[in-house]
Order: C-alpha cells, then sequence, then structure tokens
C-alpha cells in the first residue's frame, strides 16, 4: 500500500489461477502511485496473488476467490544494501561490473542459498543499491579485466542500515600454455575452462560458477586464462574419439602458472541393466563421474535389451550412476581404458 508507480514501475502484482482446473494461467498488472492494483478478466475459482517489488517481496496470498476487493499485500522489512567497487589496477571506480546477492540459509553444517542472480550494474561511481529484507548475504562482484571477488556473511539486520560494501578488485592471477594432440600437434579453436575444483565430499558454492574462466586457443595452441581468484581449479576438455585432457592448478595471488595441456585417448562404457531376475531393464539413464566428482559423460536410455553405451569417456576410474523411475538410484564403479570398450553390468 502506498508503494507504486516509483522507479519506473517495479512493482507488480499476479494472480494465478484458478486452482482446481486444468487451464490455471496468471495475469498480472502494476501498481499504479498509492499502490493500488485490479487484476480483470479472471474466471469464477481460486487464486494465489504474489507481488515482484523493489522495495521488497511480499508474503503471497492463497485462495483469493475472484471478485474479492480491498485485498492488501503486506511488504517485509527491507533494508538497502550499498557499496562501492574500485579497480586495484587504475585506483578509480568501476563503472560496469556484474553484482549478485544470494541469501544465506544454514542446515546443519552446510550453507544453501536462496535467490539471487546476477545484474549488471552501470554507475560512473562505481556504486550500488540494492533493497535486501534482513539476514545473511553472499555478494559476488565480477568485471571486465578484474578477477571477480565474493563477499560472505553479510549481515543485514530489521533496526539498523548495514554498513557499506568497499569492494576492490584487482588483475587475479593466470594459467597459459599450449594444447596439442595426442602425437604433439597444436590444437587450435579449441574452448579451455577453468572451473573450481572440489575436494570429494566438499560441497559446491553457487560463487563457483562466477569464478570460472574459459579462453579458445589459437592458430599454435596457445591460451590464456586471466583474471583468475586465488584458489584451485580444474581444466578439463574432451573432444571426443580425439582424446581429452585433465589438469589441476593454484592460484595463490596474481602469478601466471604454465600449464601445457596434451589430450589423452578415451574409452567408452557398454552398461548392461538388468533385475534381480536377471530380465533387462529397459529405460535406465546413466552419468558418469570422476573419482573427484567431475563431470565425464552420459549414456543413453537403456533399450530392450538394457543395453547403453557411453562413448568417449577420459581413461582412468569413474563412477556410473543410474537413474530409474521404478528403483532407487544406484551408483557403480568402473576403470575406462584407453581405446577401448569395456562392460558394466548392474
Amino acid at each position: 500500500r502506498g508503494l507504486g508507480d516509483v522507479y519506473k514501475r517495479q512493482t507488480y502484482v499476479n494472480a494465478q489461477g484458478p486452482k482446481g482446473t486444468t487451464q490455471r494461467g496468471w495475469r498480472w498488472t502494476p501498481t499504479d502511485g498509492l499502490g493500488r492494483f485490479k487484476i480483470g478478466g479472471l474466471k469464477e475459482g481460486l487464486y494465489d496473488l504474489h507481488a515482484n517489488s523493489t522495495f521488497g517481496q511480499p508474503k503471497p496470498l492463497k485462495d483469493i476467490p475472484a471478485g474479492t476487493q480491498d485485498v492488501e499485500l503486506k511488504l517485509e522489512v527491507v533494508q538497502t544494501l550499498t557499496g562501492t567497487v574500485h579497480s586495484a589496477l587504475t585506483g578509480k571506480p568501476i563503472e560496469q561490473f556484474d553484482l549478485g546477492i544470494q541469501r544465506q540459509q544454514q542446515q546443519g553444517n552446510v550453507v544453501q542459498y536462496r535467490g539471487g542472480g546476477t545484474r549488471e550494474i552501470r554507475s560512473p561511481d562505481g556504486q550500488f543499491e540494492r533493497p535486501v529484507q534482513p539476514g545473511t548475504y553472499t555478494v559476488t562482484v565480477s568485471a571486465t579485466g578484474h578477477a571477480p571477488q565474493v563477499v560472505k556473511d553479510v549481515v543485514v539486520e530489521a533496526l539498523a542500515p548495514p554498513q557499506p560494501l568497499y569492494l576492490t578488485l584487482d588483475a587475479g592471477g593466470g594459467v597459459h600454455g599450449t594444447l596439442t594432440d595426442r602425437e604433439g600437434k597444436p590444437l587450435r579453436n579449441a574452448w579451455i575452462h577453468a572451473r573450481v575444483h572440489r575436494s570429494p565430499g566438499e560441497p559446491a558454492d553457487p560463487a563457483d560458477n562466477l569464478l570460472q574462466v574459459a579462453d579458445r586457443s589459437d592458430s599454435k595452441g596457445r591460451y590464456f586464462l586471466q583474471g583468475l581468484a586465488p584458489g584451485t581449479y580444474l581444466i578439463q576438455l574432451n573432444m571426443g574419439t580425439s582424446g581429452s585432457v585433465r589438469a589441476q592448478v593454484t592460484v595463490q595471488g596474481m602469478e601466471t602458472i604454465r600449464q601445457n595441456l596434451q589430450l589423452m585417448p578415451t574409452g567408452s562404457v557398454l552398461v548392461r541393466a538388468s533385475d534381480e531376475e536377471g530380465k533387462p531393464i529397459k529405460g535406465v539413464y546413466f552419468y558418469f563421474y570422476d573419482d573427484h566428482n567431475q563431470w565425464l559423460g552420459w549414456g543413453r536410455q537403456t533399450d530392450q535389451n538394457g543395453e547403453s553405451l557411453a562413448q568417449n569417456l577420459r581413461m582412468g576410474p569413474a563412477v556410473a550412476q543410474a537413474q530409474h523411475a521404478k528403483y532407487e538410484r544406484d551408483r557403480f564403479h568402473v576403470t575406462v581404458r584407453p581405446d577401448a570398450q569395456v562392460t558394466l553390468d548392474v
């Protein structure tokens, strides 16, 4: 109420329903200058009302009959998280950067995240303002030519404005080298990705996606991954029957590490799935991971003979995860051999 045609109508209300029908839909409308809204053209029935606002996220209203008047959606307490982003290279504000704010939730000893997403910010003075509800947040900032920065455990209280964030981005570290095929010849136009490496059993962090970097090899097979934040990264590349490569590197600061990459042979796995009576099971999917829980590949669902072929997997130990609607998920171990096909009976 009273929060409406401000900041380019950034408050919207939508109705979802009617419930209990096969043709459920949704209609939305912006609020006016007094925070009022009207959603017309609704069929008879019950609807859920949701709102989306730059001022905060109201609690939804459930089971509201069509035709109801004087419905009130109340916004929760909102504070404004502010900050400034500077470049350590120039000492000046960064005028264009990507900002992500995700709310942390503690589930036992594991931190989980809700909401968020990354938005592009354009600000001549490098400043940003974002409305947030009270809670604990992780803030991520990235900009071209700079290493991303992740700030965790940013506390926002209900009764006091949060402290401004002063973020300084440096150039970060780098990894460079040459990519060659199995015969040692340079490979061109191959995309090489560096992703944050997690040890077996270590939970992934949503901020990991922001920290990954990629580059394409040139005519001489050379690549240069720049702007890496401190940490351990995994470089993986699979080029099918031509081979695959895997390397692990650790960046400690603004250093540049040399890491040459050479393709190694790949192999394939023929999986045969059967039930307790030995009868083939059709429709089982298999997903393959290495011993560090990194993705290797997948196999098509098993056919009427219970068989599925997964090709071009990196050689070495692998874990096959089986999935079927009528059975519990299970994991099976197999060793992929170079330029060969191995059979896995499950």
